[in-house]
């Protein structure tokens, strides 16, 4: 009825596209249904039982998809549907290592249909990416990821010390960073000293300011300067038509300098606006002011925001995309010494929470370290898509073995009792499969770096192949050792989603 109603008051090409939406909405629909009623018929098997946990993460991912094109299909805008893309190829990945599973079970004609109906599923979801992809509007970022606070660890006066003083090493990138400051600084004084151009000094503090180690953030924080330094601007020339006391303004510039502050960390563009404002209300109380003013500033931002995103770009650049592998390892093998810690509190005599909290700080710390990286990458240019896909969902599946391994560590901190040889070999396992994946990624050049791999994800199947779980207590619950088993089992559906992730964005 909505389509029907707007065929009067929209243009024809649109109506076709939200009708074409429409009906692989519906697909999707019958198809996911279909493959729910499937499963039903699966879960009394009880070689099924360790399929659940990743039939349950399939669910929720095929639920978090469908919100998020829904989002995106309202709102166009590019951002969402970053976040869209990643999820949908979620969904796939975990079809994929469901069905994995399915296909080493004893077949019949429910498991025939069963996977019919993952393999129809499965078709639907780059219907729908591409049909999602006609609707955003242009020139829109990426996904952002949210920065924490620095860890700082047991000793904490003494962390906080190193974190404060400088490292004795010296970073390349950031002597190359100090160079390309000082340079420009130079360079932008000596032209608005020489053409004597009217509050030139703006031109090398734009540049201090603006300039950042890599690419991705420089442009960021330029389109914030320039954007909130133009606005600011023309609202500035709009009070020069109001005359207020001194008292009025001497408020109004305290509360303009409040703004600023309060918005300098986390909206930069919005600080630089009140500042701006700021400035006009400080300067016009001392003297005149004159359009000229407004005009010299947004002009200055505009020079020294075109020649920082310039040297960003040709002048020792540094590109996030080189660093983005390296810092996904680590992030592995956080997860990796995460899972020694778990191992350690089960298996061994000493039940140390301390070392485990901070094993599972340190893991999420990597996730967000990788995740910022991510983020820096994709507003470099000349990204190539696949790339930036592969990258995005080993940053995600990565975070969600994080927080399956942080499920385990709560229910140990509780006093879980639990048999422990098959639970640390399990555990073992799998942190063997994390130290070959961190080596693929390390050596992605090198086709021999993803032969350990595939032998460690055989061993890992083998572990989890010999463990006997899923079954319900007589109250219709969980054992304590099958909830630690259910989380390792998802945690293992992260992993091998990794290694199909690294295998769509090998070149």
């Amino acid at each position: 009825m909505i389509i029907a109603a707007a065929e009067n008051t929209q243009s024809p090409a649109f109506v076709r596209h939200l009708e074409e939406c429409r009906r692989e909405v519906v697909h999707f629909a019958m198809r996911f249904t279909a493959f729910h009623f499937a499963m039903e018929s699966l879960v009394a098997r009880a070689d099924f039982s360790r399929s659940i946990p990743t039939l349950d993460s399939v669910l929720k991912s095929a639920g978090d998809a469908a919100r998020s094109a829904a989002v995106t299909l309202v709102s166009h805008r590019g951002v969402n549907f970053a976040a869209t893309d990643v999820r949908l190829k979620r969904c796939g990945h975990l079809l994929q290592v469901l069905d994995e599973y399915l296909a080493a079970l004893t077949p019949d004609v429910a498991l025939a249909h069963a996977r019919a109906m993952i393999d129809e599923v499965a078709q639907v979801l780059p219907r729908i990416r591409a049909s999602l992809e006609k609707t955003l509007d242009l020139g829109d970022s990426r996904s952002a990821y949210l920065g924490k606070l620095p860890e700082l660890g047991k000793r904490s006066l003494h962390s906080l010390a190193a974190w404060i003083n400088p490292s004795p090493s010296l970073d390349p990138a950031l002597i190359r960073y100090a160079f390309r400051i000082g340079t420009l600084s130079m360079l932008a004084v000596a032209i608005y000293k020489w053409w004597n151009i009217p509050r030139g000094y703006w031109i090398a503090f734009t540049i201090i300011v603006v300039l950042q180690p890599d690419y991705g953030a420089t442009r960021k924080k330029a389109g914030q300067r320039i954007g909130g330094s133009v606005a600011g601007s023309l609202l500035g020339g709009l009070m020069l038509w109001i005359r207020m006391p001194v008292l009025l303004l001497e408020i109004v510039a305290g509360a303009l300098s409040f703004c600023f502050a309060y918005f300098l960390k986390n909206r930069y563009g919005l600080a630089v606006l009140f500042v701006t404002l700021m400035l006009v209300v400080v300067t016009g109380a001392t003297s005149p002011l004159h359009w000229e003013f407004m005009i010299d500033r947004g002009l200055c931002n505009l020079a020294g925001g075109f020649v920082a995103l310039l040297a960003a770009m040709l002048f020792w650049p540094a590109w996030e995309g080189d660093k983005l592998r390296e810092l996904t390892a680590v992030a592995v093998r956080a997860n990796k010494t995460f899972l020694a810690a778990i191992s350690t509190f089960l298996c061994g005599d000493k039940k140390n929470a301390h070392d485990l909290l901070m094993a599972k700080r340190r893991a999420e710390n990597a996730d967000r370290y990788a995740a910022e990286s991510l983020h820096r990458m994709l507003a470099e240019p000349g990204v190539q898509r696949e790339i930036a896909e592969s990258a995005s969902a080993l940053v995600t599946y990565n975070q969600r073995l994080t927080r399956a391994l942080t499920a385990i560590a709560v229910h140990l901190q509780s006093g879980l009792v639990i048999e422990v040889s098959p639970v640390c070999g399990a555990i073992h396992a799998m942190g063997e499969t994390l130290e070959a994946l961190a080596g693929v990624l390390e050596k992605h050049a090198d086709p021999a770096a993803r032969e350990p791999l595939q032998a460690r994800m055989s061993e890992l199947k083998a572990a989890f192949d010999a463990a006997s779980f899923g079954k319900l207590t007589p109250a219709g619950c969980l054992s304590p050792e099958d909830l630690v088993w259910t989380h390792l089992a998802k945690g293992v559906t992260e992993i091998r989603a990794m290694t199909l992730a690294l295998k769509g964005g090998a070149k």
